[in-house]
């Protein structure tokens, strides 16, 4: 990602932050410890735990990959649909291919501009190498546990607008959440990511149009991260990560 210029006014708001991870700045007026206690009563009042695994008696199990992938198919516009709905809502940016490199725009600025909206990066499927690299690695060959298969992300500029984002979520009547991981809770061990944070939230869709094309019971992953954050997620930090990962077997 490039930085683009800020104003005065932005430069003051922006300060360093502690973290685990060198290289990981503070986002926003908030301190690290203000920051996290913020994000994490938005996460308690959702009331739902906090791991990757669901168990849901009424979610039927899907044992097959290629119905696993039908479904999330299916679901890719309708979710980044909603992401830009949410981001809109929230500030929210979304990382955008210019001649200069990667930038990070707000969904606002980016609207009535098709040429722009035509350079947004969004997240792709899943690949069919790492799902399978995921079932044999983590979930015992059960298709139903990859959660991950569509997925979007949204970036923040402050704490503040990603806490707003978290309570839209919880509140739009077209959302099942199902479970939320906080990588920015004061009590996650950064050393399980190599220091990277964010907020995992997985969920389902219920419309009547997913209801009627069958996917109402597909669960999708939103991540939500702060942009210093999604600086760091470069291509090579991603790389880095992707051989860490590899290493521990995960």
């Amino acid at each position: 990602f490039s930085v683009r210029t800020k104003s005065t006014a932005e430069i003051g708001r922006t300060k360093s932050w502690s973290s685990r991870s060198k290289g990981v700045r503070r986002a926003g007026s908030l301190t690290f410890k203000h920051t996290t206690s913020r994000l994490w009563h938005n996460i308690k009042k959702l009331h739902l735990p906090h791991n990757h695994h669901v168990e849901d008696k009424d979610r039927p199990a899907v044992r097959s990959l290629d119905q696993l992938y039908a479904q999330a198919a299916g679901l890719f516009p309708i979710l980044r649909e909603k992401v830009q709905k949410w981001a809109a809502e929230c500030g929210g940016c979304f990382p955008v291919e210019m001649e200069n490199g990667m930038q990070c725009l707000r969904w606002e600025e980016t609207r009535g501009n098709q040429w722009l909206q035509s350079k947004i990066k969004w997240a792709s499927l899943k690949s069919y190498q790492r799902a399978i690299e995921k079932l044999v690695r983590s979930y015992d060959g059960r298709v139903e546990r990859l959660l991950d298969v569509c997925r979007q992300s949204i970036i923040f500029e402050t704490a503040n607008e990603l806490a707003h984002c978290i309570e839209q979520i919880k509140d739009d009547p077209d959302v099942a959440i199902c479970a939320v991981k906080n990588r920015l809770s004061p009590t996650y061990d950064a050393k399980d990511s190599v220091g990277y944070r964010d907020i995992h939230i997985n969920l389902r869709i219920v419309t009547s149009n997913t209801e009627h094309l069958g996917l109402d019971m597909h669960i999708v992953e939103v991540l939500l991260l702060l942009r210093p954050l999604a600086e760091i997620k470069s291509s090579q930090g991603h790389q880095r990560y992707v051989a860490f990962r590899n290493a521990r077997g995960l």
